[in-house]
């Protein structure tokens, strides 16, 4: 489009495809992400999840790109309504929790960067992928706070207090 004489009809054309090629994207990520929601409250009662600052996380430069299209805000208000809706439990784990920073099974912490992809602990020796400890940490303490009763009960839904 920019180069297109303003004013234009070929102009005005471009911009009608542009804006046809990004409602196509955007009904694509609306019916993966609704396919994806509806498949999780189908299969699992209990579902565990971190509370990020995705605002926050919008501030860095390099990665605000790659955030806000993962959609992260619409996958939590999906599976909100949705557990509420058939009955299932959301629980929300704290943000400050440090999930990718402890070993799942020993609980050492390690301190760890971005760009480590694997998380290695210095108590046990197990490798592990870093996403997939993290994973692990933030159900088991999800798991926690819907046994302890740290949370609150509400027509199917469950957050956190610990927040």
């Amino acid at each position: 489009m920019s180069r297109k004489t303003k004013g234009s009809n070929r102009r005005e054309n471009q911009r009608l495809k542009v804006a046809r090629l990004y409602r196509k994207i955007s009904n694509i990520r609306n019916d993966y992400t609704h396919k994806m929601t509806r498949y999780l409250v189908e299969n699992y009662d209990i579902i565990c999840m971190e509370d990020l600052n995705t605002q926050g996380m919008l501030r860095n430069h390099k990665l605000a790109k790659h955030i806000s299209n993962a959609i992260w805000g619409r996958i939590r208000i999906q599976l909100k309504y949705k557990t509420e809706w058939y009955g299932k439990s959301t629980i929300l784990v704290g943000r400050y929790f440090a999930s990718s920073k402890l070993d799942y099974e020993c609980g050492h912490k390690n301190e760890i960067s971005l760009s480590d992809r694997k998380f290695t602990c210095q108590s046990c020796g197990r490798m592990i992928d870093r996403d997939l400890n993290a994973a692990k940490n933030i159900h088991r303490e999800g798991l926690k706070l819907y046994s302890t009763g740290t949370v609150e009960y509400k027509r199917g839904a469950i957050v956190s207090h610990s927040l």
